[in-house]
């Protein structure tokens, strides 16, 4: 507590792990709101070096049950993912009952990891760890963000700029593209730019 209580959270996890009681931690009345987030974020980092499974496992649990007592729920998911612990999964979407906007992000979480969780009796939330709408959803942003107008090769080379012209900028100016490979790069980057879209101006 004298650590914590003195911006020294890092010196307390690291005396908490090397005497193996970290779980002590939990019950440190100390950690509130001001620093639960530099503890948890440092007991993250630290969970990377743990060579250890069991110490793995026991580092992780202790920053979920301080997100969760903290009621940052959104960290407390990723954790739990990280985990991969369906209890408690299912223990973190719960606690967000009461905040349907929450617990629509954390649903796109899930989705986002491709997680196998039903909530009963919300189907517009297993939509949405369904990735049903994911497309639908991209799209709005694209239009939000003005970027609906497709863009061609040339948009992207933006070869105009340069010396050379072509999508290619070589010093010497002898060098001859070749017509397939050239072809071959404007079908790569068309796809990839306009991947989402539903359409484009070169295949289309």
């Amino acid at each position: 507590p004298f650590h914590v209580k003195h911006n020294a959270e890092a010196e307390a996890v690291d005396l908490l792990i090397e005497v193996q009681q970290l779980k002590k931690l939990t019950a440190i009345d100390a950690i509130d709101e001001n620093n639960f987030e530099r503890i948890c974020l440092y007991l993250l980092r630290s969970a990377d070096f743990m060579s250890d499974p069991d110490d793995l496992q026991e580092m992780l649990t202790v920053c979920y049950a301080l997100y969760l007592a903290q009621k940052a729920l959104g960290d407390a998911l990723r954790v739990a993912l990280r985990i991969g612990d369906m209890e408690k999964v299912k223990e973190t979407m719960d606690a967000a009952a009461d905040d349907a906007l929450l617990k629509k992000q954390m649903g796109l979480t899930l989705a986002r990891h491709r997680v196998n969780f039903e909530e009963e009796e919300d189907d517009d939330l297993n939509e949405i760890i369904g990735n049903n709408k994911l497309s639908e959803h991209f799209l709005h942003l694209a239009r939000d963000l003005d970027v609906m107008e497709p863009k061609t090769p040339e948009d992207i080379y933006k070869s105009h700029l340069g010396d050379t012209g072509g999508f290619i900028r070589r010093r010497d100016t002898n060098t001859q593209v070749d017509s397939a490979r050239s072809n071959l790069a404007n079908t790569f980057v068309n796809a990839f730019v306009n991947a989402g879209f539903g359409k484009d101006k070169l295949m289309t």
